[in-house]
């Protein structure tokens, strides 16, 4: 808050906010001089020079369009922003749908390869859930004897085997 002078901001304000923080600082500029006399010249030490190249950043054309809220820039933002969130709420549809039509297909899947079983299975199911519902239920189940024999023994013949 100290480094923006103010307690609230809004998001698309952010990058005028955060733009002169990142801006780099002014060289600094060390006076020397290049020695050419002849003493130096046979014995010389190593230095090293430094020569900066000014090199335009790639992202401050986009943090400064992104910066501009007022006018035609700022409804051109404010367009971009709704439109990325309607293809946001298609694609969560659509997302939905393909799970919707995946367990539609297990299901007849499942059907279609054993049907009785299935169904013996399905309804099954069906019961504990509504005696879940009812209160009717066990614990964990099975308490009241309806597990089967092969959840009931153990070794090897057992499916905990």
């Amino acid at each position: 808050m100290q480094v923006f002078g103010t307690d609230t901001l809004f998001f698309p304000y952010i990058p005028d906010l955060i733009l002169p923080h990142l801006t780099p600082l002014e060289p600094l500029h060390l006076p020397y001089t290049i020695r050419v006399d002849k003493d130096y010249i046979t014995n010389p030490t190593k230095t090293v020079y430094d020569v900066l190249v000014p090199v335009p950043s790639p992202l401050r054309h986009q943090l400064q369009s992104l910066g501009r809220v007022g006018g035609a820039a700022g409804d051109s933002y404010l367009s971009t922003l709704t439109a990325i969130s309607s293809l946001d709420d298609a694609l969560a549809l659509t997302i939905q749908k393909i799970n919707q039509t995946n367990a539609k297909r297990k299901f007849f899947e499942s059907l279609a390869r054993e049907p009785a079983g299935f169904v013996k299975r399905w309804i099954s199911s069906q019961k504990r859930d509504l005696e879940v519902i009812a209160g009717e239920a066990g614990r964990a189940g099975g308490e009241d004897g309806s597990i089967g024999e092969e959840f009931r023994r153990g070794g090897r013949e057992s499916v905990w085997g």
